[in-house]
């Protein structure tokens, strides 16, 4: 922070405290803000709050200078060119101000308030499938029938009359069991494409409990198949954390080996993880630099 003494206070002081002026040596004039401005001699009095206060000439001269601020320029009924014109809310009826100038070219506001203009323009209804009730514009009556998308698309598929045949439950989740409707050509596909009915099944799919209580991937019990299967496991540890200061761990570690493994996961899956997103990488890259140092 630069800093400069004002000439007439000797106080020290950062430089945005003072004017800037290029004719300066520094680009800004030798007094500060605050010694400006209580040199001015007030010569206007404040027509709405009698404050008095500094007005230059010109502005004086050109009809300016009547109020301290925008404030009292705009403070209501003290303002001289302020006109009584009260109307009532069309929701609430309470009274409040309008210009007349609005009112008569018939711009006005008719709500004193954004909550009465929703509260006015809603209605409540209730659902046909689940006949909660719910909140939907004046306009929208009749158009609107159900709460959520999913009691809409419910009441389409248990309706024999309206449900297409194409939009018959036609696949069974593999995880809960849930029934549930997938385009024939997403099934085409291939892929996996409905097999899980949403995102938890199949994320809860791919997680399987260990004897301890922990939830792992089920990658890394696939790789613990694989070690049985070839008597790996002697003198394994799951889980290890090796360092004093961070909670670094690595998912299997033979420590009389100095061997550590750790299961990445998918690397093209489109979204970011753990250990694919930048930051995840970088901390990946730091926890193996820490583990060699560390024998």
């Amino acid at each position: 922070m630069i800093l400069k003494i004002c000439k007439k206070c000797n106080q020290e002081k950062s430089l945005d405290q003072f004017a800037k002026n290029p004719q300066c040596k520094d680009g800004h004039i030798g007094s500060c803000r605050d010694c400006i401005k209580g040199s001015l001699k007030k010569n206007r009095k404040c027509i709405a709050c009698g404050i008095e206060f500094y007005s230059s000439p010109k502005r004086i001269k050109d009809g300016y200078g009547k109020y301290c601020s925008d404030k009292c320029k705009s403070s209501g009924k003290q303002n001289p060119r302020y006109i009584e014109n009260n109307v009532s809310c069309k929701k609430c009826g309470e009274s409040f101000h309008v210009k007349p100038s609005q009112q008569k070219s018939g711009k006005s506001k008719i709500y004193c308030s954004i909550e009465c203009n929703i509260a006015d323009r809603r209605t409540t209804v209730n659902c046909r499938h689940c006949n909660s009730e719910f909140q939907v514009q004046k306009s929208k009556v009749g158009r609107i029938k159900y709460c959520s998308s999913e009691c809409s698309k419910l009441a389409l598929l248990q309706d024999p009359v309206r449900a297409p045949k194409s939009t018959k439950l036609n696949c069974a989740c593999k995880t809960c069991g849930k029934k549930f409707y997938t385009k024939p050509s997403e099934l085409r596909r291939g892929s996996g494409i409905g097999t899980y009915c949403s995102s938890e099944c199949m994320t809860g799919s791919r997680k399987a409990k260990r004897i301890d209580g922990l939830v792992t991937s089920y990658l890394e019990e696939i790789f613990l198949n694989q070690l049985t299967d070839n008597s790996i496991v002697s003198g394994m540890q799951r889980e290890l954390e090796f360092h004093d200061k961070r909670k670094w761990r690595f998912d299997f570690a033979w420590i009389d080996k100095k061997i550590a493994v750790e299961i990445q996961g998918g690397i093209w899956l489109g979204k970011s993880g753990s250990h694919t997103s930048s930051n995840g990488f970088e901390n990946d890259c730091e926890k193996r630099n820490e583990a060699v140092i560390e024998g």
